[in-house]
């Protein structure tokens, strides 16, 4: 099954991407040696680094009003957590009436957030209609980890 998002700049695009390197199971290395070209690039790319080429095509399109839509191909492989985490408490985080994930953990010190898969088709893969720090992915960035938590943690119930 696909996960789909629109791309409105530089950021989503690099998140698209790196989405669709998780879920291939890549790491950063693998991909830059497949396609080649170096790590470095491949990051730069993944965390929305503007070039004057991306600036360009993006600026055409919002004055065009071309939309871009990616899709990751869940068919690929699906996601797989590196360890076994049981919900806490079965913790829903729900939107409007509607399950959009679920806090997962051991404790309130490594808990995080995964997003359904009705949430990402629903809203778009990279959605950040819960907040900019808990985009709906479909493998989380653990370098986004702690801002998921801070949201999460001022919540209320």
């Amino acid at each position: 099954m696909a996960a789909r998002g629109e791309v409105k700049n530089a950021e989503a695009l690099g998140r698209m991407l790196q989405q669709g390197r998780l879920v291939s199971g890549l790491t950063q290395r693998d991909l830059a040696n497949r396609v080649d070209t170096d790590q470095k690039y491949i990051w730069a790319l993944e965390s929305g680094k503007n070039t004057i080429i991306l600036e360009r095509i993006f600026a055409i399109m919002r004055e065009t009003g071309v939309r871009m839509y990616m899709e990751v191909d869940g068919s690929v492989r699906e996601p797989v957590m590196k360890r076994q985490v049981k919900p806490m408490a079965d913790l829903r985080v729900e939107l409007y009436g509607e399950l959009v994930g679920h806090l997962v953990g051991t404790d309130r010190q490594t808990f995080d957030f995964v997003a359904t898969k009705n949430a990402i088709d629903t809203f778009g893969l990279g959605s950040t209609i819960l907040s900019e720090s808990v985009p709906f992915d479909l493998v989380a960035s653990r370098r986004r980890a702690s801002r998921r938590r801070n949201f999460f943690r001022r919540t209320p119930p």
